[in-house]
């Protein structure tokens, strides 16, 4: 049986029974092909129940993080949005042709690509505002710094969409690096360390089950070591087979970073 799928909590309370002296631990010691693995036992999962807090920690992160990001990326995404339609509106309400040109040459060039920008990843979106600032002019700055938007001038939109989109680029990096646990501290646990903790939790438990195929143990008592394990990985079974189900995440994801969203904006 394949046991990988396990959330890590999962894996630390089937095995905290093998080594309870109160309950099966005694059983799993009376059998040489078995007591020969208690303490392949014993170091699996503690290992893991070190590497529980870390990986329970490492995703508390990540959440927020994304829920920072997502926060981010609303407010890039309108001040962008707004920034341009305002100076779309106010080229359609011009009437003079120099006027209207002007206002859209403006537009034009501080977003080239128009509104696809709102699409880009997270990274391309902090490096596509470093452009616009880079780009921006003393003539530009003038021109947005005189066109009332709210309470202030379109300038300071502009200025808080580049600000914003740039920590969109610093918080992208950290949820970069907390997906792959890293951290400043040379000795901090990596994404690494907890798979390979998990690899080897599933190994010296399906040792065990192996070898006490060889044991003279009756049904009762393999039953009584194995039955939890088993009825665990039936409920994981039949979790994935019932639609809309939700699926375990049992270790921390390093899939590449998705692109922008483009949720539906609160007012402003």
């Amino acid at each position: 049986m394949a046991y990988r799928d396990f959330p890590t909590t999962t894996m630390v309370e089937l095995t905290a029974p093998w080594l309870d002296d109160a309950r099966q631990a005694p059983l799993l010691r009376s059998f040489p092909q078995t007591a020969g693995l208690m303490e392949n036992v014993v170091e699996a999962h503690q290992t893991l129940l070190r590497l529980q807090l870390v990986e329970s920690q490492l995703q508390a992160t990540i959440q927020a993080l994304i829920a920072q990001l997502f926060e981010l990326d609303r407010r890039h995404d309108r001040k962008l949005r707004g920034t341009f339609q305002l100076l779309t509106g106010l080229a359609e309400l011009a009437d003079t042709p120099e006027e209207v040109a002007a206002l859209l040459a403006l537009r034009d060039a501080l977003f080239p690509s128009g509104l696809s920008a709102i699409n880009l990843s997270y990274r391309d979106e902090a490096g596509h505002a470093r452009l616009i600032a880079e780009r921006l002019t003393d003539a530009q700055r003038a021109a947005l710094a005189a066109i009332p938007a709210g309470s202030t001038h379109l300038l300071a939109h502009l200025t808080e969409m580049i600000d914003t989109a740039r920590t969109l680029g610093e918080k992208a990096e950290e949820l970069r690096q907390a997906k792959d646990g890293l951290g400043k501290d040379e000795d901090a646990v990596t994404r690494g360390d907890l798979l390979a903790a998990r690899r080897q939790w599933v190994r010296v438990v399906q040792r065990v089950e192996d070898n006490l195929s060889f044991t003279q143990a009756t049904a009762a008592q393999r039953d009584l070591i194995l039955g939890p394990l088993h009825s665990a990985h039936a409920l994981l079974l039949r979790a994935k087979k019932t639609p809309g189900a939700p699926s375990p995440a049992p270790v921390v994801d390093a899939d590449p970073l998705p692109p922008s969203p483009t949720p539906i904006d609160d007012p402003v």
